[in-house]
Order: C-alpha cells, then structure tokens, then sequence
C-alpha cells in the first residue's frame, strides 16, 4: 500500500492518471506517504489551471522548492490537470522533475496522458486509475457514415461514448504506446471539443468515422 512507503523511497515526482474519487483515493495515499494528513499547507502548494499555467508557474514551483520544510518533513507540489500546461511550460518543468531538491517531491494528475509530454512521462513515476477499457455498454464502433445513424439510435449520448473510448485508448497508450494509438487520442480529444462548443453530435461521429476508418 502506497500509506506504508516512507517518504525517502517515494520517487521524486508522480504522475497519476485519472479522475473522481480513485484519483481522490490515491492522492490522499500519496500525500499521506510524503507526510502530509492535510492539504494544501504551509509545505504544500496545489496548482490548478485557474493559477498561472505558463512559465511562471515553473517560477512559482522552484521558488517553493528553494524554501525549507516548515511544518512537515517534505515540500510538496500538486499539479492538477497538469495536460492544461503550456508546452514552453512543460519543457521548463523537465529540469524541476529531474532534480526538484532535497525532501521535495512534485504530483501531477491527468485524464489525459497523450497530452503530457513523452519526456515528463518517462521521467515520472506513473500510477493508473484510469478504467482498462470502455464499459461494457459501450455499443460497437462504427466504421463508415452508413453506421453512424445507427450507432445514434442505439447510443444517443455521444459524450459518454467518447469519453470511454478516450479511457479506452488512454490506457492503452500506457503499454503499448504506437502513432495509431496517439492519432486516435487526438481525434477524440478534439470531437469532445466539438461537443464542447455545441456542435451536433452527428457531424462529431461524421469526423472521427472519416478520420480513423478513410476510405
């Protein structure tokens, strides 16, 4: 269990894959692990993207590292949906990961593993909360515009479908990393985004049939 590592085996900086309340679970023995019953705290900075989520939040994180421990026996840094950091963001970050300091240690969760850079992936220990594949209600993929009707009539919450399917492949990508796997992220990811600004769920569906199944 992660509540029974001592801090100085806990590896420098953690990635962690998911959302609701596994997410919740495992940070909370994480944090535990490092420490800290509480968070934040004096010793504990969280960041989420209503913060700066540039270069200055890399300013932010070293400055706080660059500080002693106050109240607890590490300095702790808690990256929320760290997918939303800038690229120039994430690229300054390699250099905290990789030495954040003594008794300092970085978490940064994500649903969205394709969109964190490979050399922050390889370079974070990763834990998985991620579901293994879509649910089991989950209809039959369809492959070309004919089944998209279909595919609406029997499934008409296009949302839910593509956010399995996005946990589907996510978890993929975690073993078996490929430029199929990592396309068809991009594809979903920005479907969503369709849906996001109320485009109508068909033409969605219409996209990522002509994108991942061309003629």
């Amino acid at each position: 269990m992660l509540t029974n590592i001592k801090p100085k085996f806990v590896f420098p900086a953690t990635l962690i894959f998911g959302a609701g309340s596994e997410l919740t679970k495992t940070l909370k023995e994480l944090t535990l692990s490092l420490g800290h019953p509480v968070t934040p705290n004096p010793d504990c900075l969280v960041l989420t993207p209503d913060t700066e989520w540039g270069i200055g939040a890399v300013r932010l994180i070293d400055q706080f590292f660059s500080l002693r421990p106050y109240q607890y026996p590490t300095r702790l840094v808690i990256i929320f949906e760290a997918e939303a950091l800038e690229n120039p963001a994430q690229n300054a970050l390699l250099k905290t990961i990789e030495n954040p300091g003594p008794a300092c240690h970085l978490i940064l969760t994500t649903r969205y593993p394709a969109r964190i850079l490979e050399t922050i992936r390889s370079r974070c220990h990763q834990i998985n909360t991620l579901p293994s594949s879509p649910t089991p209600s989950t209809p039959s993929l369809p492959t070309n515009l004919l089944e998209v009707d279909q595919f609406l009539s029997t499934s008409p919450n296009v949302r839910l479908y593509f956010e399995s399917l996005l946990a589907y492949y996510q978890a993929q990508i975690l073993t078996n990393s490929s430029p199929a796997t990592t396309k068809a992220i991009d594809t979903i990811i920005y479907c969503l985004s369709l849906l996001d600004h109320r485009v109508d769920p068909k033409l969605a569906l219409d996209y990522f049939v002509l994108t991942t199944f061309p003629a």
